[in-house]
């Protein structure tokens, strides 16, 4: 497990490779730091430097030590690596039958795990926020949670939409007819119910098309979907607060889909999305297994 944390002015890592605490970074109160520590394995970037304990423990960035053949990057435990990395092997396996299509499988399934990333640390930077400062904090410091929660939903339906068009470009490697995305044109017309529709013409039997129905009804990505298209094409949504005289008060709502905000806003969001992600990689891993 990988642990981070401040002394005076000196932020440590304890690094599972060297089993010692190693100094990274000098910063003043109130600080961040952005320090690459080679051959380490390890990259930590602090926009906010917390006075003790940064709010996100390393154990639930990390995977302990291993990161993607495609991007590099460390994925949080909650990423599915092991199906990721089985997917891209087999596809990348195949990609001669079309260079053009496979770049565009590549793209997007680096995406995957940038968006998924991003998701993570607008998750993590949001709830320490709200902890710390209520729901009503000053201008600046709202400024910064509503960052985080456009960061957040805007990632996690961007993730989604990665990984349906990296599941076209699949399809399309195996048949192109039924997965045109060759012009320009046509990879803007890919989207996730053109994706599940084609995969239901092309593959009518497989086990995937149960998965990929379920996966675009369920509420957590129906909500991601609703959030996302009001935070992107229309509003930044007030917020609503409760007082009450010897009751215990409502909670405090955002003025989309009357979601509550608290410290579990975008916590208990990740909570539904990252195993509904996981579901979606699984049955992708178990078609690719069975087609390439």
């Amino acid at each position: 497990m990988n642990l981070l944390f401040r002394s005076d002015e000196i932020t440590f890592a304890l690094l599972p490779q060297a089993l010692a605490f190693i100094p990274i970074a000098r910063a003043r109160p109130g600080q961040g730091i952005k320090q690459d520590i080679r051959n380490s394995g390890l990259f930590v970037s602090l926009p906010r430097l917390a006075p003790f304990w940064y709010p996100s423990v390393m154990s639930r960035i990390q995977t302990g030590g291993i990161a993607t053949t495609t991007t590099g990057l460390f994925m949080p435990v909650d990423f599915p690596l092991s199906e990721y990395e089985s997917i891209h092997r087999r596809i990348a396996g195949k990609g001669g039958l079309d260079k053009a299509i496979y770049a565009e499988f590549a793209g997007a399934w680096n995406a995957v795990t940038h968006r998924f990333k991003a998701l993570v640390t607008h998750d993590d930077l949001f709830t320490a926020s709200i902890s710390k400062h209520g729901t009503a904090p000053p201008a600046e410091e709202r400024h910064n949670q509503e960052r985080d929660l456009f960061g957040f939903f805007n990632s996690g339906f961007s993730m989604f939409e990665a990984f349906f068009y990296a599941l076209h470009a699949a399809g399309a490697l195996l048949d192109p007819v039924a997965f045109p995305m060759t012009t320009a044109k046509e990879q803007r017309n890919v989207t996730a119910p053109k994706t599940v529709a084609r995969y239901r013409s092309a593959f009518q039997s497989d086990p995937i098309i149960a998965s990929l129905d379920a996966l675009e009804v369920h509420g957590a990505y129906l909500e991601l979907r609703e959030v996302r298209n009001v935070l992107a094409h229309r509003t930044a949504p007030g917020r609503v607060f409760h007082v009450s005289i010897g009751d215990t008060p409502a909670p405090d709502l955002w003025k989309v889909a009357n979601i509550v905000l608290d410290k579990g806003t975008t916590a208990t969001r990740r909570g539904r999305l990252c195993p509904l992600l996981t579901t979606g990689i699984s049955a992708f891993d178990k078609f690719s297994a069975s087609r390439f």
